[in-house]
């Protein structure tokens, strides 16, 4: 016989699991963008989310032959900062760099691995000192370097005379004037001990002895194969125990421990560095590395810098790397600033380089980064003397647009993002938004003020598309604000009109007082350069459906109560 009272229970226990479920599901898909974004406290020494950087390898233009301009550059871009720049050292520079500060702009040098690094020719010989060094004893160089007039030879931190060097370096580029300072190839000290390739100077030999007598007991000493440190020498211990191939350290006992140790010497390097450069200038002095192409920040070096001025290759140069770069960034308390993808040397479409280029500057603001301007960008060339200069009618409508839009970039943090590629969805069962489009490749980018549930939610849409079509855009209503009827503008970069943007640079340092940096508080001379465009909008008590315009390649969608 049927126990009827054992399966009500039973139905009713079944039931509770359901509707709690349910309620569940229900509450975590009404989740809202400002609930789902996450403060960051943006350091005042990093870029701001509305500035815009250049960088000029030299000032320009060189000499009488050059028909480029740094300073022209900076202000037809609408640039805030001016980085990266290599000093001479000479009085020409030191007005120049008063006339950078004067336009209200930050200014920023940089030194490299080979900074410190002597290079002479004797006897038809090159000669390099204070460089890292192979097993065979020449000096190691950057393998894209390779056939260079002169390779990149990356110095030892371990090597007393390059650190000394470089902190007489960097101190002469803060007497100059220099208001943050840029590191390029950042990792080589560790990058070649990962590869077996060094260094294996003496004094790398020294102090990794010194090493493994504190961080190893005696008897872990001899498993490894070590019976007295007093006169061992890691670097014939290599050698004579086969560990040595194609002039490269092969898999050994010690080869993990070196490579550790070369991590934590180039740590310190920077530590030691940044230091006593922050004596020197008396006030914190901010660094930003080249953290290569693919914007990497899992290394404890890295670490040592505010935030990151990158490069790119068109591999790289696509939404999900450049969205998931920009979090990971965040997520280290640090601020990526990329590059525009360089050609290496292949011989890519022009016009294709120039739509990617664009795409790229809206995809790293839509991700909470920045990007750099497309002029003097390093193109990897053999020889390494290519460049790409891009020309403001390309460009600069889409820095207007930056600077214009101040109100809706800072403050306003990561809520998700939705394209091929972007499948996490912190919002629970249902998306925030679904893009209806013929064409695929299409990301809306959320970003809202944690904790503001009064404050406007912003959807930056890229259309990644070669052909821009209009499409659908449906907003989940409950994942934005409490009330079902939203109010939905779009913005919209405007077409390039050189006399106009002249005329908005004068006007933005106009409004400069004494000493003030150019900054979000002058977006308003660039307010003419953000359109509204008009938008064909249904609603229901739960979606809005927007029908959005082709977009080439960025809008800003502002979302609000009626």
């Amino acid at each position: 016989m049927v126990n009827l009272h054992k399966s009500f229970s039973i139905i009713l226990a079944i039931s509770a699991v359901i509707s709690f479920l349910l309620v569940s599901a229900r509450l975590e898909a009404s989740k809202k963008a400002f609930e789902i974004a996450r403060p960051f406290e943006r350091p005042d020494y990093v870029p701001a989310a509305s500035d815009v950087t250049i960088r000029s390898l030299n000032f320009r233009p060189m000499d009488k032959n050059d028909s480029y301009d740094t300073l022209e550059a900076m202000q037809n871009f609408h640039a805030t900062r001016l980085e990266w720049v290599y000093l001479r050292f000479n009085d020409k520079e030191e007005q120049l760099i008063r006339k950078v500060k004067d336009l209200g702009r930050v200014f920023g040098t940089t030194g490299q691995c080979a900074t410190g690094v002597v290079v002479e020719m004797a006897a038809g010989r090159e000669y390099v000192a204070n460089s890292m060094v192979q097993l065979d004893g020449e000096p190691l160089f950057l393998e894209h370097s390779r056939h260079w007039t002169v390779p990149i030879y990356p110095g030892c931190v371990n090597n007393p005379t390059y650190k000394k060097v470089n902190l007489e370096y960097y101190n002469r580029n803060i007497d100059y004037g220099a208001q943050t300072i840029q590191r390029d190839d950042p990792s080589s000290q560790y990058s070649f001990a990962a590869a077996g390739m060094g260094c294996f100077c003496e004094h790398c030999m020294e102090k990794f002895s010194r090493y493994l007598d504190e961080n190893f007991t005696d008897n872990e000493l001899k498993n490894k194969g070590i019976d007295a440190l007093e006169s061992f020498d890691f670097k014939q211990w290599l050698f004579d125990n086969g560990y040595v191939k194609d002039n490269k350290m092969t898999d050994n006992p010690l080869k993990q421990p070196f490579i550790d140790f070369q991590l934590q010497a180039l740590v310190n390097f920077y530590k030691d560095i940044r230091s006593a450069v922050n004596v020197h200038a008396k006030t914190r002095v901010p660094f930003s590395c080249n953290n290569t192409s693919y914007q990497r920040w899992e290394q404890p070096y890295y670490h040592e810098f505010d935030f990151a001025i990158s490069e790119l290759i068109v591999n790289t140069a696509n939404p999900v790397h450049i969205y998931e770069r920009s979090q990971a960034a965040r997520s280290f308390g640090k601020v990526q600033v990329f590059g525009t993808p360089k050609s290496q040397g292949k011989d890519f479409d022009e016009d294709f380089m120039t739509a990617l280029k664009r795409r790229v500057v809206a995809a790293t603001y839509a991700s909470g980064a920045l990007s750099r301007v497309p002029w003097d960008i390093f193109q990897q060339t053999r020889d390494g003397r290519g460049r790409y200069f891009g020309k403001p009618e390309n460009y600069a409508d889409l820095y207007a647009f930056v600077r214009a839009n101040d109100r809706y970039l800072s403050g306003y943090q990561d809520a998700g993002a939705f394209g091929p590629g972007l499948e996490e969805n912190p919002y629970g069962a249902e998306k925030p938004v679904l893009i209806e489009s013929e064409e695929k490749d299409i990301y809306a980018f959320i970003r809202a003020v944690p904790g503001d549930k009064q404050a406007p939610v912003v959807i930056h849409l890229v259309d990644w598309n070669q052909q821009n079509k209009p499409f659908k855009l449906v907003l989940n209503n409950k994942n934005f604000f409490d009330s079902d009827r939203l109010s939905v503008s779009m913005a919209v970069p405007v077409e390039y009109v050189k006399s106009e943007h002249d005329r908005a640079e004068k006007a933005a340092l106009a409004m400069l007082e004494e000493n003030e940096k150019l900054s979000g508080r002058q977006s308003s001379a660039f307010a003419s350069f953000s359109k509204t465009v008009k938008l064909e909008i249904s609603k229901d008590n739960s979606k809005t459906a927007v029908n959005v315009p082709a977009i080439n390649p960025w809008a800003i969608l502002i979302i609000d109560t009626e």
